[in-house]
Protein backbone atom coordinates (compact mmCIF):
# COMPACT_ATOMS: atom_id res chain seq x y z
CA UNK A 1 0.00 0.00 0.00
CA UNK A 2 2.90 2.37 0.75
CA UNK A 3 4.33 1.61 -2.68
CA UNK A 4 1.00 2.48 -4.31
CA UNK A 5 0.81 5.78 -2.37
CA UNK A 6 4.31 6.72 -3.46
CA UNK A 7 3.45 5.81 -7.04
CA UNK A 8 0.41 8.12 -7.05
CA UNK A 9 2.37 10.93 -5.36
CA UNK A 10 5.12 10.83 -8.00
CA UNK A 11 2.52 10.52 -10.76
CA UNK A 12 0.67 13.58 -9.44
CA UNK A 13 3.90 15.60 -9.27
CA UNK A 14 4.79 14.61 -12.83
CA UNK A 15 1.33 15.62 -14.09
CA UNK A 16 1.56 18.92 -12.19
CA UNK A 17 4.92 19.73 -13.79
CA UNK A 18 3.65 18.75 -17.22
CA UNK A 19 0.60 21.01 -17.06
CA UNK A 20 2.57 23.87 -15.46
CA UNK A 21 4.69 24.25 -18.61
CA UNK A 22 3.03 24.83 -21.98
CA UNK A 23 4.43 23.26 -25.15
CA UNK A 24 4.29 26.20 -27.57
CA UNK A 25 4.69 26.40 -31.34
CA UNK A 26 4.66 29.30 -33.79
CA UNK A 27 0.84 29.36 -34.00
CA UNK A 28 0.11 29.12 -30.29
CA UNK A 29 2.89 31.60 -29.44
CA UNK A 30 0.90 34.44 -30.98
CA UNK A 31 -2.39 33.36 -29.38
CA UNK A 32 -1.11 32.56 -25.89
CA UNK A 33 1.64 35.11 -25.42
CA UNK A 34 1.35 38.09 -27.75
CA UNK A 35 -2.38 38.80 -27.79
CA UNK A 36 -2.99 38.30 -24.04
CA UNK A 37 -2.94 41.86 -22.70
CA UNK A 38 -3.78 41.26 -19.04
CA UNK A 39 -1.83 43.51 -16.64
CA UNK A 40 0.97 41.98 -14.55
CA UNK A 41 0.97 38.82 -16.64
CA UNK A 42 4.43 37.35 -16.98
CA UNK A 43 5.58 34.78 -19.51
CA UNK A 44 8.86 32.91 -19.15
CA UNK A 45 9.65 30.91 -22.28
CA UNK A 46 12.59 28.57 -22.77
CA UNK A 47 13.78 28.08 -26.34
CA UNK A 48 15.61 24.78 -26.71
CA UNK A 49 16.99 22.32 -29.24
CA UNK A 50 16.50 18.55 -28.87
CA UNK A 51 20.24 17.90 -29.25
CA UNK A 52 21.23 20.54 -26.64
CA UNK A 53 22.81 18.96 -23.55
CA UNK A 54 22.42 22.10 -21.42
CA UNK A 55 18.73 22.29 -22.34
CA UNK A 56 18.13 18.84 -20.87
CA UNK A 57 19.82 19.96 -17.64
CA UNK A 58 17.81 23.20 -17.37
CA UNK A 59 14.41 21.71 -18.28
CA UNK A 60 13.77 20.01 -14.87
CA UNK A 61 14.75 23.24 -13.07
CA UNK A 62 12.39 25.20 -15.31
CA UNK A 63 9.56 22.78 -14.48
CA UNK A 64 10.24 23.05 -10.75
CA UNK A 65 10.13 26.83 -11.06
CA UNK A 66 6.78 26.63 -12.87
CA UNK A 67 5.23 24.53 -10.10
CA UNK A 68 6.48 26.85 -7.34
CA UNK A 69 5.57 30.18 -9.01
CA UNK A 70 2.35 32.20 -8.65
CA UNK A 71 -0.46 31.75 -11.18
CA UNK A 72 0.19 35.10 -12.87
CA UNK A 73 3.53 33.75 -14.10
CA UNK A 74 3.12 31.46 -17.12
CA UNK A 75 5.77 29.10 -18.44
CA UNK A 76 6.33 27.71 -21.90
CA UNK A 77 8.92 25.81 -23.93
CA UNK A 78 9.53 26.13 -27.66
CA UNK A 79 11.56 23.83 -29.88
CA UNK A 80 13.52 26.47 -31.81
CA UNK A 81 14.57 24.00 -34.50
CA UNK A 82 10.92 23.50 -35.53
CA UNK A 83 9.48 26.92 -34.70
CA UNK A 84 11.84 29.30 -36.41
CA UNK A 85 9.43 32.25 -36.68
CA UNK A 86 9.02 32.73 -32.92
CA UNK A 87 12.72 31.97 -32.42
CA UNK A 88 13.66 34.70 -34.89
CA UNK A 89 11.26 37.19 -33.28
CA UNK A 90 13.01 36.60 -29.95
CA UNK A 91 16.52 36.77 -31.45
CA UNK A 92 17.43 33.27 -30.28
CA UNK A 93 21.02 32.46 -31.22
CA UNK A 94 22.02 30.01 -28.46
CA UNK A 95 20.45 27.28 -26.37
CA UNK A 96 18.86 27.32 -23.97
CA UNK A 97 17.53 30.87 -24.18
CA UNK A 98 15.02 31.97 -21.54
CA UNK A 99 12.93 34.95 -22.61
CA UNK A 100 10.59 37.00 -20.45
CA UNK A 101 7.54 38.92 -21.67
CA UNK A 102 5.94 41.20 -19.11
CA UNK A 103 2.79 43.27 -19.34
CA UNK A 104 3.31 45.43 -16.28
CA UNK A 105 0.93 47.98 -14.82
CA UNK A 106 4.01 50.07 -14.00
CA UNK A 107 4.92 50.53 -17.67
CA UNK A 108 2.86 51.70 -20.64
CA UNK A 109 4.52 49.19 -22.95
CA UNK A 110 5.19 45.46 -22.91
CA UNK A 111 8.65 44.59 -21.58
CA UNK A 112 10.64 41.69 -22.94
CA UNK A 113 14.19 40.45 -23.00
CA UNK A 114 16.52 37.54 -22.28
CA UNK A 115 17.26 36.20 -18.83
CA UNK A 116 21.04 36.29 -18.44
CA UNK A 117 21.48 34.97 -14.92
CA UNK A 118 22.55 31.59 -13.55
CA UNK A 119 20.32 28.65 -14.49
CA UNK A 120 19.74 27.62 -10.88
CA UNK A 121 16.38 27.29 -9.14
CA UNK A 122 17.26 29.85 -6.44
CA UNK A 123 18.41 32.47 -8.96
CA UNK A 124 15.36 31.97 -11.19
CA UNK A 125 13.01 32.18 -8.20
CA UNK A 126 14.56 35.49 -7.17
CA UNK A 127 14.23 36.76 -10.72
CA UNK A 128 10.50 35.93 -10.64
CA UNK A 129 10.19 37.64 -7.24
CA UNK A 130 11.87 40.77 -8.64
CA UNK A 131 9.46 40.85 -11.58
CA UNK A 132 6.48 40.71 -9.22
CA UNK A 133 7.85 43.42 -6.92
CA UNK A 134 7.28 47.19 -7.27
CA UNK A 135 9.85 48.90 -9.52
CA UNK A 136 11.39 50.89 -6.68
CA UNK A 137 11.29 51.07 -2.89
CA UNK A 138 11.83 53.81 -0.33
CA UNK A 139 14.48 53.66 2.37
CA UNK A 140 14.82 56.00 5.33
CA UNK A 141 17.63 54.40 7.34
CA UNK A 142 20.43 51.86 7.20
CA UNK A 143 18.11 49.08 8.36
CA UNK A 144 15.86 49.61 5.32
CA UNK A 145 18.90 49.54 3.06
CA UNK A 146 20.14 46.33 4.69
CA UNK A 147 16.76 44.66 4.11
CA UNK A 148 16.84 45.71 0.48
CA UNK A 149 20.32 44.20 0.05
CA UNK A 150 19.10 40.99 1.66
CA UNK A 151 16.46 40.81 -1.06
CA UNK A 152 19.16 41.09 -3.73
CA UNK A 153 21.50 38.47 -2.25
CA UNK A 154 20.28 35.79 -4.67
CA UNK A 155 19.42 38.13 -7.50
CA UNK A 156 19.47 36.71 -11.01
CA UNK A 157 22.67 38.53 -11.88
CA UNK A 158 24.35 37.70 -8.62
CA UNK A 159 24.70 41.45 -7.95
CA UNK A 160 24.40 43.20 -4.62
CA UNK A 161 23.85 46.53 -6.37
CA UNK A 162 21.21 49.21 -5.78
CA UNK A 163 20.66 52.41 -7.75
CA UNK A 164 19.78 55.06 -5.22
CA UNK A 165 18.17 58.46 -5.74
CA UNK A 166 19.05 60.45 -2.64
CA UNK A 167 16.65 63.32 -2.05
CA UNK A 168 16.38 65.84 0.80
CA UNK A 169 14.63 64.77 4.00
CA UNK A 170 11.27 66.45 4.68
CA UNK A 171 12.86 67.80 7.88
CA UNK A 172 15.87 69.15 6.03
CA UNK A 173 16.80 72.73 6.84
CA UNK A 174 18.21 73.23 3.35
CA UNK A 175 16.69 76.06 1.32
CA UNK A 176 17.07 74.98 -2.30
CA UNK A 177 16.71 77.34 -5.17
CA UNK A 178 13.79 77.12 -7.58
CA UNK A 179 16.15 75.63 -10.18
CA UNK A 180 17.13 72.88 -7.75
CA UNK A 181 13.51 72.03 -7.02
CA UNK A 182 12.63 71.82 -10.71
CA UNK A 183 15.73 69.75 -11.44
CA UNK A 184 14.83 67.33 -8.63
CA UNK A 185 11.28 66.89 -9.97
CA UNK A 186 12.56 66.16 -13.48
CA UNK A 187 15.22 63.73 -12.23
CA UNK A 188 12.73 61.91 -9.98
CA UNK A 189 10.31 61.40 -12.89
CA UNK A 190 13.13 60.10 -15.10
CA UNK A 191 14.43 57.82 -12.32
CA UNK A 192 10.99 56.26 -11.80
CA UNK A 193 10.54 55.83 -15.55
CA UNK A 194 13.86 53.97 -15.88
CA UNK A 195 13.03 51.87 -12.81
CA UNK A 196 9.71 50.81 -14.34
CA UNK A 197 11.57 49.42 -17.38
CA UNK A 198 14.55 47.79 -15.64
CA UNK A 199 13.43 46.91 -12.10
CA UNK A 200 13.77 43.15 -12.69
CA UNK A 201 17.38 43.61 -13.84
CA UNK A 202 18.42 45.92 -11.01
CA UNK A 203 17.20 47.26 -7.68
CA UNK A 204 16.05 50.88 -7.43
CA UNK A 205 15.43 52.94 -4.32
CA UNK A 206 14.58 56.50 -3.33
CA UNK A 207 16.02 57.67 -0.02
CA UNK A 208 15.62 60.79 2.10
CA UNK A 209 18.33 59.60 4.50
CA UNK A 210 21.80 61.17 4.33
CA UNK A 211 24.06 58.13 4.53
CA UNK A 212 27.14 60.21 5.16
CA UNK A 213 27.04 63.78 6.44
CA UNK A 214 30.68 64.21 5.40
CA UNK A 215 30.06 63.19 1.79
CA UNK A 216 32.09 65.26 -0.67
CA UNK A 217 31.54 64.94 -4.40
CA UNK A 218 34.02 66.91 -6.46
CA UNK A 219 33.69 70.54 -5.42
CA UNK A 220 30.15 70.08 -4.07
CA UNK A 221 29.73 69.45 -0.34
CA UNK A 222 26.51 67.88 0.96
CA UNK A 223 24.67 67.92 -2.39
CA UNK A 224 20.96 68.64 -2.48
CA UNK A 225 20.26 65.45 -4.47
CA UNK A 226 22.13 62.87 -6.53
CA UNK A 227 21.93 59.35 -7.94
CA UNK A 228 24.54 56.79 -6.99
CA UNK A 229 25.30 53.12 -7.39
CA UNK A 230 25.48 51.50 -3.97
CA UNK A 231 26.80 48.05 -3.10
CA UNK A 232 28.16 46.02 -0.21
CA UNK A 233 31.84 45.26 0.08
CA UNK A 234 32.40 41.63 -0.95
CA UNK A 235 33.44 40.65 2.59
CA UNK A 236 31.01 43.04 4.30
CA UNK A 237 33.87 44.72 6.13
CA UNK A 238 34.65 48.37 6.84
CA UNK A 239 37.68 50.22 5.50
CA UNK A 240 39.61 53.36 6.36
CA UNK A 241 39.71 55.90 3.56
CA UNK A 242 41.99 58.83 2.86
CA UNK A 243 39.06 60.95 1.69
CA UNK A 244 37.11 60.77 4.95
CA UNK A 245 38.41 61.04 8.48
CA UNK A 246 35.86 58.66 9.95
CA UNK A 247 35.43 54.99 9.24
CA UNK A 248 33.45 54.33 6.09
CA UNK A 249 30.51 51.94 6.34
CA UNK A 250 30.35 48.60 4.57
CA UNK A 251 28.41 50.26 1.74
CA UNK A 252 30.19 51.67 -1.32
CA UNK A 253 28.69 54.70 -3.07
CA UNK A 254 30.13 54.89 -6.57
CA UNK A 255 29.95 56.52 -8.97
CA UNK A 256 27.60 59.54 -8.86
CA UNK A 257 25.44 61.26 -11.48
CA UNK A 258 22.76 63.97 -11.53
CA UNK A 259 24.42 66.00 -8.76
CA UNK A 260 22.10 68.96 -8.20
CA UNK A 261 21.07 68.97 -11.86
CA UNK A 262 18.31 67.51 -13.99
CA UNK A 263 18.94 64.19 -15.70
CA UNK A 264 16.97 62.67 -18.55
CA UNK A 265 15.74 59.08 -19.02
CA UNK A 266 18.60 58.53 -21.45
CA UNK A 267 21.26 59.68 -18.97
CA UNK A 268 19.99 57.46 -16.15
CA UNK A 269 19.32 54.45 -18.38
CA UNK A 270 22.86 54.61 -19.79
CA UNK A 271 24.22 54.78 -16.24
CA UNK A 272 22.15 51.78 -15.10
CA UNK A 273 22.96 49.58 -18.12
CA UNK A 274 26.71 50.25 -17.85
CA UNK A 275 27.06 50.04 -14.07
CA UNK A 276 24.78 47.14 -13.16
CA UNK A 277 27.52 44.86 -11.92
CA UNK A 278 29.21 44.46 -8.53
CA UNK A 279 32.73 45.55 -7.71
CA UNK A 280 34.05 42.08 -8.54
CA UNK A 281 32.10 39.57 -10.65
CA UNK A 282 32.64 35.85 -10.97
CA UNK A 283 32.67 35.48 -14.75
CA UNK A 284 30.86 32.52 -16.25
CA UNK A 285 28.67 31.54 -19.19
CA UNK A 286 25.67 33.56 -17.99
CA UNK A 287 27.40 36.96 -17.77
CA UNK A 288 30.64 36.95 -19.78
CA UNK A 289 28.91 37.84 -23.06
CA UNK A 290 27.10 40.70 -21.31
CA UNK A 291 30.38 42.18 -20.05
CA UNK A 292 32.07 41.76 -23.43
CA UNK A 293 29.44 44.03 -25.00
CA UNK A 294 30.07 46.90 -22.57
CA UNK A 295 32.43 49.67 -23.62
CA UNK A 296 34.57 48.83 -20.61
CA UNK A 297 37.89 47.15 -20.02
CA UNK A 298 37.88 43.82 -18.17
CA UNK A 299 40.55 43.19 -15.51
CA UNK A 300 40.37 39.48 -14.72
CA UNK A 301 42.18 37.32 -12.22
CA UNK A 302 42.60 33.92 -13.87
CA UNK A 303 43.42 31.10 -11.47
CA UNK A 304 42.16 27.92 -9.88
CA UNK A 305 39.46 29.76 -7.97
CA UNK A 306 38.81 27.03 -5.42
CA UNK A 307 42.40 27.09 -4.16
CA UNK A 308 43.68 30.53 -5.21
CA UNK A 309 45.54 32.57 -2.58
CA UNK A 310 45.32 35.71 -4.74
CA UNK A 311 41.60 36.44 -4.38
CA UNK A 312 41.96 38.60 -1.25
CA UNK A 313 44.81 40.85 -2.48
CA UNK A 314 43.07 41.24 -5.86
CA UNK A 315 39.84 42.19 -4.10
CA UNK A 316 41.60 44.68 -1.79
CA UNK A 317 43.29 46.38 -4.74
CA UNK A 318 39.99 46.65 -6.65
CA UNK A 319 38.27 48.16 -3.60
CA UNK A 320 40.99 50.77 -3.10
CA UNK A 321 41.12 51.77 -6.78
CA UNK A 322 37.34 52.01 -6.98
CA UNK A 323 36.99 54.15 -3.87
CA UNK A 324 39.70 56.57 -4.97
CA UNK A 325 37.70 57.21 -8.14
CA UNK A 326 34.22 57.06 -6.59
CA UNK A 327 33.99 60.79 -5.84
CA UNK A 328 34.28 61.75 -9.51
CA UNK A 329 30.99 62.53 -11.21
CA UNK A 330 30.08 59.95 -13.84
CA UNK A 331 30.20 61.14 -17.46
CA UNK A 332 29.71 59.21 -20.69
CA UNK A 333 32.86 60.59 -22.27
CA UNK A 334 35.18 60.23 -19.25
CA UNK A 335 37.25 57.16 -18.45
CA UNK A 336 35.05 54.45 -17.01
CA UNK A 337 35.93 52.15 -14.17
CA UNK A 338 36.85 48.73 -15.55
CA UNK A 339 34.99 45.55 -14.74
CA UNK A 340 36.88 43.46 -12.19
CA UNK A 341 36.31 39.73 -12.29
CA UNK A 342 37.43 36.23 -11.41
CA UNK A 343 37.74 33.54 -14.06
CA UNK A 344 38.23 29.87 -13.33
CA UNK A 345 41.29 28.98 -15.41
CA UNK A 346 40.49 25.26 -15.27
CA UNK A 347 36.91 25.56 -16.51
CA UNK A 348 37.82 28.20 -19.14
CA UNK A 349 41.10 26.66 -20.30
CA UNK A 350 40.04 26.64 -23.96
CA UNK A 351 39.18 30.34 -23.86
CA UNK A 352 42.39 31.50 -22.16
CA UNK A 353 44.58 29.70 -24.73
CA UNK A 354 43.78 32.54 -27.13
CA UNK A 355 45.56 34.96 -24.79
CA UNK A 356 48.45 32.61 -23.85
CA UNK A 357 47.46 32.75 -20.20
CA UNK A 358 49.32 30.75 -17.58
CA UNK A 359 47.92 30.15 -14.12
CA UNK A 360 47.81 32.37 -12.17
CA UNK A 361 47.55 35.51 -14.32
CA UNK A 362 45.89 38.88 -14.62
CA UNK A 363 44.21 39.11 -18.03
CA UNK A 364 43.15 42.56 -19.25
CA UNK A 365 40.82 42.65 -22.26
CA UNK A 366 39.61 45.61 -24.29
CA UNK A 367 36.97 44.08 -26.58
CA UNK A 368 36.19 47.40 -28.26
CA UNK A 369 39.69 47.73 -29.72
CA UNK A 370 40.57 44.00 -30.02
CA UNK A 371 43.52 44.20 -27.68
CA UNK A 372 44.66 42.63 -24.45
CA UNK A 373 47.54 42.30 -22.02
CA UNK A 374 48.51 39.31 -19.91
CA UNK A 375 50.50 39.45 -16.67
CA UNK A 376 51.61 35.97 -15.67
CA UNK A 377 52.01 35.83 -11.91
CA UNK A 378 54.01 33.87 -9.40
CA UNK A 379 51.57 33.09 -6.58
CA UNK A 380 54.40 33.26 -4.04
CA UNK A 381 55.52 36.74 -5.12
CA UNK A 382 52.13 38.43 -5.57
CA UNK A 383 50.54 38.17 -2.15
CA UNK A 384 50.78 41.97 -1.82
CA UNK A 385 47.86 43.90 -3.30
CA UNK A 386 50.27 46.71 -4.32
CA UNK A 387 51.23 44.71 -7.41
CA UNK A 388 47.57 44.42 -8.45
CA UNK A 389 47.09 48.14 -7.71
CA UNK A 390 49.99 49.00 -10.03
CA UNK A 391 48.46 46.95 -12.85
CA UNK A 392 44.98 48.47 -12.32
CA UNK A 393 46.37 52.01 -12.12
CA UNK A 394 48.21 51.55 -15.42
CA UNK A 395 44.87 50.71 -17.05
CA UNK A 396 43.10 53.78 -15.62
CA UNK A 397 45.97 56.12 -16.49
CA UNK A 398 46.33 54.70 -20.01
CA UNK A 399 49.98 53.71 -19.60
CA UNK A 400 49.49 49.98 -20.16
CA UNK A 401 51.29 48.44 -23.14
CA UNK A 402 48.60 46.64 -25.16
CA UNK A 403 48.96 43.66 -27.46
CA UNK A 404 46.73 43.08 -30.48
CA UNK A 405 44.31 40.19 -30.06
CA UNK A 406 44.78 37.85 -33.02
CA UNK A 407 44.14 34.20 -33.77
CA UNK A 408 47.16 32.18 -32.59
CA UNK A 409 49.27 30.47 -35.25
CA UNK A 410 49.98 26.72 -35.16
CA UNK A 411 53.53 27.36 -33.89
CA UNK A 412 52.21 29.63 -31.13
CA UNK A 413 49.71 26.97 -30.08
CA UNK A 414 52.45 24.33 -29.90
CA UNK A 415 54.67 26.69 -27.91
CA UNK A 416 51.83 27.48 -25.50
CA UNK A 417 51.08 23.79 -24.93
CA UNK A 418 54.75 22.97 -24.33
CA UNK A 419 55.11 25.81 -21.81
CA UNK A 420 51.87 25.13 -19.93
CA UNK A 421 51.55 21.37 -20.08
CA UNK A 422 55.18 20.35 -19.64
CA UNK A 423 56.14 17.49 -19.05
CA UNK A 424 52.93 16.04 -20.56
CA UNK A 425 53.46 18.00 -23.76
CA UNK A 426 57.02 16.68 -23.97
CA UNK A 427 55.74 13.15 -23.53
CA UNK A 428 53.16 13.66 -26.32
CA UNK A 429 55.87 14.93 -28.68
CA UNK A 430 58.23 12.03 -27.89
CA UNK A 431 55.52 9.34 -27.94
CA UNK A 432 55.30 9.02 -31.79
CA UNK A 433 59.10 8.68 -31.99
CA UNK A 434 59.07 5.95 -29.32
CA UNK A 435 56.31 4.08 -31.15
CA UNK A 436 58.24 4.15 -34.45
CA UNK A 437 61.47 2.98 -32.79
CA UNK A 438 59.63 0.23 -30.93
CA UNK A 439 57.90 -1.00 -34.07
CA UNK A 440 61.22 -1.18 -35.97
CA UNK A 441 63.22 -2.82 -33.20
CA UNK A 442 60.48 -5.20 -32.25
CA UNK A 443 59.79 -6.55 -35.77
CA UNK A 444 60.22 -10.36 -36.02
CA UNK A 445 61.69 -11.55 -39.30
CA UNK A 446 60.92 -15.13 -40.53
CA UNK A 447 63.45 -17.85 -39.75
CA UNK A 448 65.10 -18.74 -43.10
CA UNK A 449 66.09 -22.21 -41.94
CA UNK A 450 62.49 -23.14 -41.19
CA UNK A 451 61.40 -21.98 -44.58
CA UNK A 452 63.87 -24.17 -46.42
Amino acid sequence: SNFIRLFFVFAALHIQKTFAVFEINDDSYSKLVITDDRDNLVWLIMFYAPWCHHCHKVRPIFEQLAVASPAQVKFGVIDATLNKISAAENQVTRFPTIRYILKSSYSSQSLNGSYSGPRTLAALQTFVANILSPPFSKVSNLEDLSLLFNRSTLSHTGNDVIFLLNVPSPNSLASPSEDNRVALEQTTRAFKSVASRHYFHALFSISDFNFDQQLSIGATNNPYFYISKVEVYPDGSTIKTTMQTKEHSKYIHHPFICINKACTDTDIEYFVLHENQPLISTLDNHNFKQFSHLDKILIILVDKLQTSSLLIPFQNAAQAITYRNSMIEYQKDTIKMPVFGYLDGIKWRKFIKKYFVQLPSVLIIDFQHDRHRTFNLDSQSFQDDKVFSTIMTSVLEGTIQWEATTTPTILQKIQYRVENYYPWSLFVLILPVLLIVTSICGTKYPDDKKNV
